[in-house]
């Protein structure tokens, strides 16, 4: 999306008047710097495929007693004695394999897990990304769905940000610091300034740091969650600090990317609305602008053409009308068909190739 934007010449980092649109956070994670993070907690297989052991379990009526058993030691005890037709239902679907495949070691160490500990964790990418502002001024909503390690790191980089922006008062209603003299101002300084270049370091590191310094004490809560999540933890812990700063910027608006369903209502001078699927087979923005695509359809994807282009046309609307003054519409290599379409409703002279 480099040329795009290079080539409009508005002020990407004014996320007050400006904002980039995208179908999904999947879609924004790479260019906002929280790729990993987001891959954890919104592309984990083997948790998809914990999640396919508890429902054969569950649809199969099994009165196992697993308890002491690990999540390896469960899979073992239902492939045994099976025919092969059987283990089907029970193993990894390909996608799953693919994924065990390309991560031995974070397979190997859940199968490790006590079964009746690891069958209780879920993630979703709202344990990540709930409660997104749109621009730094928004009010945050109650009841956050964030889980409690997010939670922790939004605390620290909360302070950071509350002593940067010269809030002192309530930064010393949220930290755990307590300043008694001069010489603690100045230590409570140089904790910051080096919180601030701990991007390198990894997540786990940070948390420790700001423990030991009284930043933003571990509560019982986080001890709750490494307890009973360690799976993740231990998943999330090895991340860079910087990959989190990049999403606390993003969920706290100060970055110009939004998802195209979060920005319903508001408002801003300057729109870029990317039309890209992500893969996402809910929405596709080559029916909408393809009006001869339906002819090469199979007989199943013809039936559910209509439903998903009605759903297409209202989420395009809703994109389009963000726009108070400019709005730019990019499509990555269109078809000639899509180009007709874009010149028939944009105008030949406002299309063009980036």
């Amino acid at each position: 999306m480099r040329k795009p934007k290079k080539s409009l010449g508005w002020d990407f980092g004014d996320s007050k008047q400006t904002k980039e649109l995208n179908l999904t956070h999947n879609l924004i994670a790479p260019k906002a710097g929280f790729t990993t993070l987001m891959k954890i907690y919104d592309g984990d297989k083997i948790l998809d495929y914990k999640r396919r052991i508890t429902d054969y379990i569950k649809s199969h009526d099994i009165a196992t007693n697993f308890s002491g058993d690990t999540f390896g030691g469960v899979i073992e005890k239902l492939l045994e004695g099976q025919a092969e037709a059987e283990r089907k239902p029970i193993l990894p679907t390909p996608g799953m394999q693919t994924f065990i495949d390309d991560n031995k070691e974070l397979f190997e160490k859940a199968k490790r897990c006590p079964f009746e500990t690891f069958r209780k964790i879920y993630l979703d990418s709202d344990s990540l990304l709930d409660d997104k502002k749109q621009d730094e001024d928004d009010e945050s909503s109650s009841g956050s769905k964030r889980d409690n390690l997010i939670k922790q790191l939004f605390k620290i980089q909360t302070n950071v940000n509350l002593y940067r922006e010269k809030k002192f008062n309530e930064f010393l209603r949220n930290t755990e610091f307590k300043i008694q003299n001069v010489e603690d101002k100045k230590r409570l300084k140089n904790i910051i300034e080096h919180l601030e270049g701990m991007g390198s370091n990894t997540i786990e590191e940070v948390l420790d740091y700001a423990d030991k310094e009284g930043i933003c004490k571990l509560d019982d809560k986080f001890n709750e969650f490494v307890d009973e999540k360690s799976y993740v933890f231990d998943r999330v812990k090895q991340v860079e600090f910087s990959e989190f700063q990049n999403l606390f910027s993003y969920l706290e608006g100060y970055t110009p990317f939004s998802t195209q369903h979060g920005i319903k209502g508001a408002e801003f001078n300057n729109v870029l609305v990317v039309l890209d699927n992500g893969n996402w087979n809910k929405y596709n923005f080559e029916y909408l602008l393809n009006e001869n695509i339906v002819d090469t359809l199979t007989p199943a994807r013809k039936r559910s053409f209509a439903t998903i282009l009605d759903r297409t046309q209202k989420l395009f609307y809703v994109c389009c009308t963000r726009a108070k003054r400019n709005l730019v519409v990019f499509y990555q290599s269109p078809s000639d068909d899509v180009i007709d379409t874009a010149r028939a409703w944009f105008g030949a002279e406002n299309v063009s190739e980036i």
